[in-house]
């Protein structure tokens, strides 16, 4: 060696949860990485500058859509995961930063990007877990604000759906019970 000290690898903790549980840290996961400088630069690129909030969730759902590809938890990832680090099917959490650099990820990857860079535009957000038959099975986003045509896309509460999975969906629609096509493959939710 040079005289340069090997940094040592270590690997976050693998931890057992609940799927609420689950939701509920990548929620709060989605607020840290809001208060990110380089995050809020990014939403407001991407959500454009004096924008209204629908047009700025539009445009984030978006980008979510079509830039960030659909892939599922591999478990291996980054070089086997620096050489046979977690297991294969390990969920992996990655950051918003993370997602938007490699340019891929699941469903919970990219409702974290959407709740990240609405949040940081100031619009209400929170994931969305779907429960099907008792099992969590996707994750979608949603998000609040007052305006003009808010109230016809709200259905629970206020709440807008945001589905990033799929690449057709619009602000407030979701392609449950039909076949809806990812910027990878196609997923079909019976």
């Amino acid at each position: 060696m040079s005289g340069k000290t090997a940094a040592k690898l270590q690997f976050p903790r693998l931890i057992e949860t609940t799927d609420r549980d689950k939701a509920n840290r990548l929620d709060a996961a989605a607020s840290l990485d809001a208060a990110n400088p380089t995050v809020r630069a990014l939403a407001a690129a991407v959500g454009g500058l004096g924008s209204t909030p629908e047009e700025t969730a539009a445009r984030i759902l978006r980008f979510a859509q079509l830039r960030i590809a659909y892939a599922g938890d591999t478990g291996r990832t980054a070089a086997a995961t620096a050489k046979y680090g977690p297991e294969p099917g390990t969920e992996e959490l990655a950051d918003t930063l993370t997602i938007v650099r490699r340019g891929h990820d699941d469903c919970d990857g990219k409702a974290r990007v959407c709740v990240a860079l609405l949040r940081s535009r100031g619009i209400e957000a929170r994931i969305r877990p779907v429960m099907q038959r008792g099992q969590f099975t996707h994750v979608q986003a949603e998000a609040r604000w007052k305006g003009s045509d808010a109230h016809k896309l709200a259905q629970d509460g206020g709440w807008i759906l945001l589905e990033p999975t799929a690449r057709e969906a619009l602000l407030g629609e979701s392609p449950a019970d039909v076949i809806a096509r990812t910027n990878r493959l196609w997923i079909h939710e019976k």
